[in-house]
């Protein structure tokens, strides 16, 4: 365990230590904990170092981030930390690329080059007012994809916290519910860096379109097996490691 500059725990969790290259960051989806990245982690070749985040109030007694830019700019702050300069490489599942953008575009303003920017199954965000084209989703149908995540995010945590007791399963859903309010609520504008989305058939083609005009750098998608939580276990883990060891080796 680590501890920040303020006395608290490092948020930072390292997923595999071990590689050659920079650490990629990766951001899990909300309810999930860096041991959900451990499979993807061991199937990147070559081996490159992974690191996750914890959330801040799942472990410790801390009050968790009610905004994506304030989880952003916490974990933006462990990871120049951990890594004080870049090329950096960002990833997030799920709800985590909303995150992981606005990390990105925290590191941007920053001046820090972001090599990799790339999304595991991500709907995308509502873009910034200014940025609203009239070809993307319209709020309801994005309120409607944002629906089936929420409750796809749900049944998925109530089956993996199910043997807590009940004070720990009521304070863990607080803290999700907390999360997926943060993400409803975000609004992303563009970024320079290029957007990779490796994805599989859970959403209709539309619920991701909200990417395209925020990746002023270039976007595309690649298709993964399974669904957003099966992606990260045997055997699909395997491809989606094997689909993202190209992506990060098209950036050296």
């Amino acid at each position: 365990m680590t501890m920040t500059e303020t006395g608290d725990r490092s948020l930072l969790c390292a997923v595999k230590r071990t590689g050659t290259g920079a650490p990629l960051y990766i951001v899990p989806s909300v309810g999930m904990t860096a041991l959900s990245l451990i499979n993807l982690a061991r199937s990147i070749d070559p081996p490159r170092p992974v690191y996750s985040f914890e959330f801040a109030g799942m472990e410790d007694e801390r009050l968790p981030h009610d905004s994506i830019e304030d989880m952003a700019h916490a974990y933006v702050d462990e990871i120049r930390r951990h890594q004080p300069s870049g090329p950096y490489y960002i990833g997030g599942h799920c709800f985590g690329g909303g995150v992981a953008h606005d990390m990105v575009t925290k590191l941007e303003a920053l001046g820090e080059r972001v090599s990799v920017f790339v999304l595991f199954d991500s709907i995308g965000p509502v873009p910034a007012d200014e940025y609203v084209d009239p070809d993307l989703p319209s709020m309801n149908e994005m309120a409607d994809h944002v629906g089936k995540a929420v409750t796809l995010l749900t049944e998925h945590a109530a089956t993996q916290f199910s043997v807590l007791p009940a004070p720990a399963v009521e304070r863990i859903r607080a803290i999700i519910q907390t999360h997926i309010d943060a993400g409803i609520r975000y609004r992303g504008a563009p970024v320079k860096t290029g957007i990779v989305l490796l994805r599989t058939r859970t959403h209709d083609d539309r619920a991701f379109l909200g990417w395209r005009p925020i990746g002023t750098g270039g976007y595309r998608e690649v298709d993964i097996p399974g669904d957003t939580f099966s992606m990260l276990k045997p055997p699909h883990s395997k491809v989606l490691g094997q689909r993202l060891s190209e992506v990060l080796s098209a950036a050296q």
